[in-house]
């Protein structure tokens, strides 16, 4: 019986022209949609494994919020846009210049520390105007948010994606202790993992009632992440719970 698996080691201001309706009522023009936008970019960083933006207040750490651009809303701009929050903080912070050299030491993310290369969703590449729609094709280009991270600090807690798919057999060994027989009688006692992870296959047997969270420390030690940095879900994108169990997926 066969269990794919899949593991992701797996968050401006527009020139706005506006038509009246016949309601009164302001429409965005097409026009809006591809006129160059502002950008209100962030400092962030990870702590303790959780992506956190860097307040204003917090001087040491160079935070705070800044206003760039404009960007061409249609293309893939986030080398621009990082390079010009860089330079921004560079000219409004001097601990921030004085700290860091170029904007090649950061990476652009979302809100949830993910970096902008593709939309959220991984389907699609990054563009301003993809992104909004994405959230809402309704949200002002102004109320967008993206932020840069140093890349240290962001290759110590990035995600993963590491591909792995399992099988049930009955001819691996029987893990008795930790895997009792069930009703049963073909039911396999152990599933045979393959984790697959940068033209690398790891391959590892677990109860067959083992929980997910097993599966995510075991991931985890492979790649030398954090377990807090795995993410677990199924080849149709179902993320799973730590508590779910192998036999209960099949």
């Amino acid at each position: 019986m066969g269990l794919p698996l899949a593991t992701d080691f797996s968050s401006h201001i527009g020139r706005r022209q506006l038509a009246s309706s016949s309601n009164g009522k302001e429409k965005r023009s097409t026009k809006d949609e591809e006129a160059p936008v502002m950008l209100k970019v962030g400092h962030g960083q990870f702590k303790l494994g959780k992506f956190t933006r860097i307040s204003a207040n917090s001087l040491s750490l160079q935070g705070g919020i800044v206003l760039v651009g404009p960007f061409n809303t249609e293309g893939n701009t986030t080398e621009e846009i990082k390079k010009a929050a860089f330079e921004k903080f560079s000219m409004q912070n001097r601990l921030f210049k004085q700290k860091f050299e170029s904007h090649t030491q950061f990476v652009l993310v979302y809100p949830d520390g993910k970096k902008v290369d593709m939309l959220p969703d991984g389907k699609e590449e990054f563009s301003i105007l993809k992104y909004r729609n994405f959230l809402d094709p309704k949200k002002r280009f102004d109320r967008l948010r993206l932020y840069i991270c140093n890349t240290k600090n962001y290759q110590e807690n990035e995600v993963e994606v590491v591909s792995c798919s399992s099988s049930l057999s009955e001819e691996l060994p029987v893990l008795k202790s930790t895997c009792p027989k069930t009703d049963e009688e073909n039911d396999p006692l152990t599933v045979d993992v393959h984790f697959l992870f940068k033209e690398r296959v790891f391959e590892e047997t677990f109860p067959n009632n083992a929980q997910i969270s097993e599966l995510s420390n075991y991931a985890a030690t492979l790649i030398g992440k954090s377990p807090a940095c795995v993410v677990l879900k199924m080849e149709n994108g179902l993320v799973l719970a730590d508590d779910d169990r192998l036999m209960g997926l099949s």
